[in-house]
């Protein structure tokens, strides 16, 4: 008996919230609360809500920030005021 090969997986157009959810690592209701406060870009079909895959990567790769460099970063907390200076 030969093995038929099977076609490659497609990675799917839209994703649902919980698919999206569990792409980015992060809890469904935080999810449903960025896709229904409009944070999340969606796409309704009838009652259906979907995330496109790629307006997902897009809206990730927008809100990615790089970290300072270690000799540009600030000390955590909040700045020292003169009166602190002085104490």
């Amino acid at each position: 008996m030969s093995k038929q090969k099977q076609p490659p997986q497609q990675e799917p157009l839209l994703l649902t919230i919980r698919q999206a959810a569990r792409r980015m690592k992060m809890s469904d209701y935080k999810t449903y609360m960025m896709a229904r406060s409009g944070d999340l870009p969606l796409v309704r079909i009838g009652r259906s809500v979907r995330i496109p895959v790629k307006a997902l990567e897009r809206w990730v790769e927008d809100r990615t920030t790089m970290a300072p460099e270690a000799s540009h970063a600030t000390p955590a907390g909040p700045p020292l005021t003169n009166n602190m200076r002085n104490s």
